[in-house]
């Protein structure tokens, strides 16, 4: 049994890491500046084990929707508490949903071209996507950039299986927008809220409002730019 998680004590089992994500609210998976991160808190020895650890974590707490999971912070990995990430939607999209950021010419052809592919295909695995669009040189970073834009985030990490049906590896991203993962109502339940009234929601769940976590939250270089 897990103690209850304080914020000087260590993540050393799934419960912990629930807990974390409920205490800091913005959870970057490795160490990012300004935030508290699960590789600060994570006990040494979880980390690289016969047994489930913070790698198979991180898909399971997405899978059962304990929280938001996706490359939210300066494109590194974040738990984001569900009760903040339609905040996290109202400051990144601007007002914008992703036709009207598209039609504005805001959006890059490959950045398009991946979302249309999971609208119509529903969750699916980055290396599908890579491979039904020819392999674009900028796959990666636009990938990237629609969750910065919290146009996608992750629902689970599927591993491949080895010849005696065993997973390995590092497990592949199942990607899906929060709307359907999540349901619209919910993604867009701040979406009356000014930009600066949401980021301060934020930063008084976080109890934080340092220049870095407000220049982090608000995503500054996430890079909108024209076709």
């Amino acid at each position: 049994m897990c103690d209850h998680l304080q914020r000087t004590s260590r993540v050393s089992c799934r419960k912990d890491l629930e807990k974390a994500v409920e205490e800091y609210a913005f959870l970057p998976f490795f160490h990012q500046e300004g935030f508290v991160s699960l590789e600060d808190l994570a006990a040494r020895e979880i980390w690289f084990t016969e047994q489930e650890g913070p790698w198979e974590w991180k898909g399971t707490l997405a899978r059962e929707q304990k929280c938001v999971y996706g490359k939210f912070a300066r494109g590194g990995a974040v738990f984001v508490a569900k009760d903040i990430f339609p905040l996290l939607v109202r400051i990144r999209r601007d007002g914008y949903d992703f036709e009207g950021m598209w039609e504005d010419g805001l959006l890059s052809r490959t950045a398009g071209d991946i979302m249309r592919f999971v609208e119509k295909n529903g969750p699916a695995l980055a290396k599908h996507i890579r491979k039904a669009l020819g392999s674009p040189k900028d796959f990666d970073k636009e990938l990237i950039h629609l969750q910065m834009l919290t146009f996608l985030v992750h629902d689970d990490f599927v591993y491949d299986l080895d010849r005696h049906g065993k997973p390995y590896g590092w497990g592949n991203a199942l990607l899906d927008t929060p709307e359907h993962f999540y349901g619209e109502a919910y993604v867009n339940s701040a979406e009356n809220l000014l930009e600066e009234q949401a980021l301060e929601r934020i930063c008084k769940r976080m109890g934080a409002d340092a220049p870095e976590i407000l220049a982090v939250l608000t995503g500054k270089g996430t890079g909108r730019k024209r076709r």
